[in-house]
């Protein structure tokens, strides 16, 4: 059995959301230890590799253990190998003129380029991305999101949503077009037959009933640069509000506002993997993590900083940010390794008490207690039962 979405990678589970839409995700305690566990550890929260880009790297997303990277005047999207996470190596690059957007889906990248087209690149070597074929678009194209043989992408100025077939990428056809009279559009996605489309000061929302004829259902007031999807929740980076804004979609066609908490200053990217939203400030320069585990009540778990962010991913266990006007990736491991213990108060798994801290070659504990070597009752800071060389001299046995 064999199954490839683009979110396949090694040590993951295939499980479903509600809906019964199938993908692979990072076990957590719940799968692992029945819910009895305690939360990722962030105190490790820090970049674990920086690699240079091409030029104005705008977008990432990632596709099995190969990331895709947008750089918009570099006029490329590059490839870089996470298969040692953490630790991006570019494997290629290939031509795509002012690349926007990129969605992964079927085993196919859709970018969306400046120079007003929509390519599709196969995936099925994904070190090696192929041109299948590309198609027109208006002027502006800001993102693209894919529903089957049916692609829909959004637009700045001119405000259009234009739908394609993309059953044959070779040979794309326009099907039709809405005008949208709001502000410019910046990230559209699906969620069972309805799309959002979310521009800067207020949404769209579109029934997907007929896929080729979308049609409008409502307006929210709520806006944002970009937003992504997790089951039935829309999570919303607001530069105009430097919130994150979390949407119920529950119900597709009424979607309600449940959360709004500070993101930092121009919140310009978010995305979520498990119970993690990964939203980057471009002018706070940071990467801040939140636990969306209650989506109605996001709690921020900690940050990073990183230099002009623009667009983050995640697998889970790691993030991966773009730096618009630095040319950098930047991975980021996100949470630590941790011995796990039982309280025998509670019966609950916890995290077992970090004694011992590293700070690169060095040890410390920050305890306040005696440490013994050869015996179980210190009587000093440090107390030793045997000879303990101190530099070329060897004291008497017990010296503290």
């Amino acid at each position: 059995f064999k199954y490839q979405d683009g979110t396949q990678a090694d040590k993951r589970i295939l499980t479903s959301d509600a809906d019964g839409n199938a993908s692979w995700q990072v076990p957590d305690g719940s799968v692992l230890l029945g819910g009895f566990s305690p939360p990722f550890n962030l105190d490790c929260l820090a970049a674990s590799a920086t690699r240079p880009t091409g030029s104005t790297p705008v977008a990432v997303a990632q596709y099995g253990q190969y990331l895709y990277v947008a750089n918009f005047i570099g006029n490329s999207m590059q490839v870089f190998d996470v298969s040692d996470p953490g630790i991006p190596t570019l494997v290629t690059s290939v031509p795509t003129i002012l690349p926007v957007s990129i969605t992964i889906s079927g085993g196919r990248a859709f970018v969306v380029n400046q120079d007003q087209n929509l390519s599709v690149f196969d995936l099925g070597t994904p070190a090696s991305p192929a041109l299948l074929g590309s198609v027109p678009t208006d002027v502006q194209p800001t993102s693209v999101a894919v529903n089957g043989d049916y692609a829909y992408v959004s637009h700045g100025n001119g405000a259009t949503l234009m739908v394609y077939d993309v059953s044959d990428p070779s040979s794309m056809s326009l099907l039709s077009s809405l005008f949208v009279p709001i502000a410019p559009g910046s990230t559209v996605a699906i969620k069972d037959d309805h799309l959002y489309w979310v521009a800067r000061t207020l949404s769209v929302v579109f029934d997907l009933s007929n896929p080729a004829s979308p049609q409008f259902v409502t307006n929210p007031s709520w806006g944002g640069d970009h937003f992504t999807r997790s089951g039935d929740h829309l999570y919303v980076a607001s530069t105009l509000t430097d919130e994150l804004i979390v949407v119920d979609v529950s119900n597709a066609a009424q979607p309600v506002v449940v959360a709004t908490v500070p993101a930092g200053n121009d919140p310009k990217s978010v995305a979520v993997a498990g119970n993690n939203a990964y939203l980057v400030s471009y002018s706070s320069n940071e990467l801040i993590v939140f636990d969306v585990s209650d989506p109605a009540s996001p709690l921020p778990r900690g940050s990073a900083a990183t230099g002009q962010p623009w667009y983050v991913t995640s697998d889970g266990e790691h993030a991966y940010v773009v730096s618009f006007n630095q040319d950098l990736l930047t991975a980021f491991q996100v949470f630590c390794s941790q011995g796990l213990a039982v309280d025998l108060g509670s019966g609950q798994v916890v995290f077992e008490d970090p004694i011992w801290e590293k700070n690169g070659p060095h040890i410390s504990s920050t305890n306040f207690g005696n440490v013994g070597i050869g015996t179980t009752t210190p009587g000093f800071r440090l107390t030793t039962k045997y000879d303990t060389g101190l530099g070329n001299t060897v004291p008497n046995s017990g010296t503290t």
